[in-house]
């Protein structure tokens, strides 16, 4: 990366500043513009709440420690089922959970229910 800009190329960049005001869109078209929504988390998620108590033109600062802190809080199970997932996906080929992108639902692949036969068998 380094040489390559030493050499007269271009590099991305991230410039923190202030935040957009974020609307739904209605029916997807960009033009209607309906309610102000606010970052938030997931409401399916355990015992955490969804609402992060932000205003709707926060800094950015402060939308990326609350996600932050989600992310990072003990009652949040989902970085625990993703780092698992993916060391059993990288070792066995295949994951404990059908679609890595819905861990809420944490619906079981084939090879996770035969484990769990195998390891009711044994209790």
């Amino acid at each position: 990366m380094v040489d390559r800009l030493r050499m007269g190329g271009t590099a991305q960049a991230f410039v923190s500043g202030t935040a957009s005001i974020l609307r739904v869109l209605a029916r997807a078209v960009f033009a209607i513009r309906a309610e102000v929504v606010t970052a938030g988390g997931l409401d399916c998620v355990g015992e955490l709440s969804a609402d992060w108590k932000l205003t709707a033109g926060a800094p950015e600062s402060e939308r990326r420690l609350r996600l932050a802190e989600w992310a990072t809080d003990p009652r949040n199970p989902l970085p625990a089922r993703v780092i698992v997932n993916r060391l059993w996906h990288y070792h066995f080929g295949v994951g404990l959970v059908e679609h890595s992108e819905r861990f809420w639902l944490w619906r079981w692949s084939a090879i996770a229910r035969g484990i769990a036969q195998l390891a009711g068998q044994r209790g």
